[in-house]
This record gives structure tokens, sequence and C-alpha cells, in this order.
């Protein structure tokens, strides 16, 4: 029984990550590849990371496999909310697959005064929200003990 529940959450932990990766292949694609967005968003290709800070495309490459790594151990020992991990994973891998293939990132969503992004950046941002909540509520809960 308790093997059937780890292989679920593994599954179920897989199969979404997958889809997220997929949405965010696919609006790049559209936004990036066909030009969509060229109508309504300057695309652009980021080598660097954020804010186009130039690094070592190796280096880049290196601590993204660490951290998927660490993060799937994380998630799967449930030590990190799956919510938390399941973000987190599925937006580096899809910069990652980018910059394995590309060497560099599409990004797309423009804010304007420099910040462009893509949908795996709001992955990983949606998952850095998450944790830092779980954290806030586990800080109250501590702190009415």
């Amino acid at each position: 029984y308790q093997f059937n529940c780890y292989l679920m959450r593994y599954f179920k932990f897989v199969l979404i990550v997958l889809v997220l990766v997929v949405i965010d292949y696919v609006s790049k694609f559209l936004f990036y590849d066909m030009g969509i967005a060229s109508l309504i968003l300057p695309p652009t290709f980021n080598t660097g990371i954020s804010f186009w800070i130039a690094v070592f495309p190796r280096l880049v490459k290196t601590i993204t496999i660490l951290f998927l790594v660490i993060i799937s151990y994380l998630t799967l020992s449930k030590k990190i909310n799956l919510r938390v991990g399941i973000f987190l994973i599925a937006g580096s891998l899809g910069n990652f697959i980018d910059r394995l293939r590309l060497w560099g990132v599409r990004d797309f969503i423009w804010l304007g005064r420099g910040a462009v992004f893509n949908i795996a950046d709001v992955y990983i941002t949606i998952g850095v929200v998450l944790a830092l909540w779980k954290e806030y509520q586990n800080y109250r809960l501590w702190k009415t003990q």
C-alpha cells in the first residue's frame, strides 16, 4: 500500500510537470517562433539569466541540473510542498530545455524597463511565492504556540 501511494505521488508529480512544460513550450513556439508576439509584445532571446546578466552557459546548466535534482528529491520525499516543487521544476525544466536546444531562453512577455520573461519564469515565480506563503503560515503558527 505504501509503495502504491509513493508511486501515485511520483506519477502525479511527473504528469503535472510534463503538462506544464508542454504549455511553456507551446507558448514559446506560438508567441516567439510563430511571431504572434511580434504583433503585441517584442520577443527577445536571452542568453544570460535575469535581466540579461551574462554568465557562463555551462555554469547555468550545471546549476540548473543540481537544482532540478535537489528540488525533485525534496518534493518527492515530502520535505517541501508538492505544488511548490512542481512549479519550480516545471519552470526550471522549461528554460533548461531552451538552453540545451538553443543556448538561450525565448522570452516574450514584456513588462517594460527590461523585464521580459516567459511562462517558465511565471512558474518559477509562482513556486517561490507559494514557498514564501507556506513559510509565512508556518511562522504564524509557530508564533501562536
